[in-house]
Parts: structure tokens; sequence; C-alpha cells
């Protein structure tokens, strides 16, 4: 659901949740107009623009699966959102109140902000700054469990596995 506080009289629903659930953050142009936001619907994510009273609801950028939450340019003729490509989010914009999404990256992109002025968009990448070292890594403490699987998921890298010696798991279980 979308709902709007105005007045601090009471909230008034802008979306129901019908043809999707909202998520992420939802986006206002800086004249208050209009709002940007995200919704998932049969596997995938929309990105929908509507008046900032709940009409003319309408799904923007069609070919694109959304991900994180989108921002308005300063002068609300641009959208930011990441998008997938391939299995990874990637930045786009698009002109409002219509036109081809335009791709801005080709690395791994999420969450946009737009600079006040409008010159440049701040956005999180993947973090590829954690280094392990091999004797950290065989040295973890077990902590009292009984697992002997650690699988390190990082965004925009492959699954890396290794094993620890326990001496008790009679289950053989994993645990992530």
């Amino acid at each position: 659901r979308l709902r709007k506080l105005e007045g601090w009289a009471g909230a008034s629903e802008l979306w129901s949740g019908r043809e999707g659930g909202v998520i992420d953050g939802p986006a206002l142009t800086a004249d208050g107009q209009r709002v940007a936001f995200t919704v998932q619907s049969r596997g995938k994510t929309w990105l929908y623009v509507m008046n900032s009273d709940g009409s003319g609801a309408r799904r923007v950028a069609q070919q694109l699966d959304v991900r994180g939450a989108p921002a308005w340019s300063p002068d609300g003729k641009w959208l930011a959102i990441a998008a997938l490509q391939g299995t990874e989010p990637r930045l786009f914009k698009i002109p409002e109140p219509e036109g081809p999404a335009v791709k801005l990256t080709d690395e791994y992109a999420l969450d946009p902000v737009w600079s006040p002025s409008g010159n440049f968009l701040v956005y999180s990448a993947v973090d590829v700054a954690t280094v392990f070292e091999s004797k950290q890594l065989t040295e973890l403490p077990v902590l009292g469990r009984n697992f002997t699987k650690f699988v390190l998921l990082s965004p925009g890298t492959q699954q890396q596995t290794w094993q620890h010696a326990a001496t008790a798991n009679p289950q053989g279980s994993t645990q992530t």
C-alpha cells in the first residue's frame, strides 16, 4: 500500500496493492506533484508514476525489471532506477513523461540519488573491498554449533564455499 499524510489530519490511500505490492521507498518530484514507486507483481518488479493525489497511475519503462528505490531528477524530467540486466542490477534513467530507458552503468548499481543541481548521481555499488585471507577462513570459530560448511555469498561474485573440520555433525547439514 501507498499512503499520503497531508495536513496531519489523517492518511489517504494512494495505492491499494490490488495490482501488486509496493516495495522500497516512493519518491516525490521536487514540486510534490508526482510520485514514483515500485510494485512487485507476478514475479517482476515494475516502476509506476502517479499524481500525488493518487490519480493517473501508470507503469513506466515496462521492459525493465526494476530493483531498489527510484529517484527523480531535480527538474522532474528524469527518473533514475536500477534494473536487472542479466543477473545484476544496472543504473538507468527514464525520461518523463515517456521515452526509452537509457542505461547509465555497466556495473552493479542500486538506489540512485540525484545531486541538487541534477549534474550527477550517487548510487550504491558492489562491495569489492572485503578481502579474506585463507588463514582467516581456516580459523573461523565454531561457536558451539555443529555445522561444517560455510558459504560466502557476496554481491557480484560467484558462490565461494569452504569446509570447516568440525568433529561433530551427525546430520551432515549445511548452514548459510
